[in-house]
């Protein structure tokens, strides 16, 4: 999983598009990625759908404004490992989905070149989701991934070092919500 997180993250480059500066009113809703989640970004995402090197269905919504970066990653789980986050049970089932949980993060950390700085595993909704924070050169970013029952999820926020890009990414993630 961690190759197809990589190839997620880089892939959608040529997505981005600027805007102005990121203003709170101006946010909007969006109910995307298969219809299972809804989140805000500033303005409308561009989307696309990939396929990895190992053949999992990335769709991806990106969107870059000044010294924003916004993405939203949804990636289609295998059957066999749908079917085997559903048979483990209490110590396994944590292992697993932190090994998961690991991959999408380790594939983040990966892509940008990042360090680690914070890392909490908690319950996003009622799915197991691992929020980080890392920092690379001059920026920092935000990225919390969450193993769904049929998707691996991961949204970020990368953004210039200081407290407006901790605000945007708040606001960003406290947008994300899960339909049953």
């Amino acid at each position: 999983m961690n190759g197809v997180l990589s190839f997620a993250i880089m892939a959608p480059a040529a997505l981005l598009t600027h805007g102005s500066s990121v203003k709170q009113e101006a946010w909007q809703a969006y109910t995307s990625i298969d219809s299972r989640v809804r989140f805000e970004m500033p303005f409308s995402p561009k989307e696309q759908v990939v396929k990895s090197p190992d053949g999992a269905k990335c769709r991806i919504y990106a969107c870059v404004q000044d010294d924003f970066t916004f993405q939203a990653v949804a990636i289609d789980m295998s059957e066999d490992l749908q079917m085997a986050l559903k048979e483990v049970v209490c110590e396994d089932e944590i292992s697993t989905t932190r090994q998961l949980l690991g991959d999408a993060i380790g594939g983040f950390q990966d892509a940008t070149n990042g360090k680690l700085v914070s890392d909490d595993y908690l319950r996003f909704h009622k799915f197991p989701a691992r929020a980080s924070t890392l920092i690379f050169a001059d920026r920092e970013a935000k990225a919390m991934a969450v193993i769904g029952t049929t998707k691996a999820y991961i949204f970020t926020v990368t953004y210039t070092k200081g407290n407006e890009g901790r605000a945007q990414a708040k606001r960003f993630f406290d947008s994300v919500v899960f339909k049953d």
